[in-house]
């Protein structure tokens, strides 16, 4: 019995921890709006640089009419 007295409160405390924690699932206050991700910006950089790239490709294409038009 002595050890139950030691571990109700310490298991109480817990609880009352672990559920104050937790947000109780309450909406956010953005209404449809996307929360923004870890991985976002990485996504970003990597559409810009596809951009980038493509814009690359079309100007080594011209180039390339160009030079055999040339010759």
């Amino acid at each position: 019995m002595h050890y139950s007295n030691k571990v109700l409160p310490l298991f109480s405390a817990l609880l009352v921890l672990s559920l104050s924690a937790c947000d109780g699932g309450k909406p956010s206050d953005k209404s449809g709006a996307q929360d923004e991700g870890v991985f976002d910006p990485m996504v970003g950089t990597m559409d810009r640089a596809k951009g980038v790239e493509d814009l690359t490709n079309q100007r080594d294409d011209r180039l390339r009419e160009a030079e055999q038009a040339s010759q």
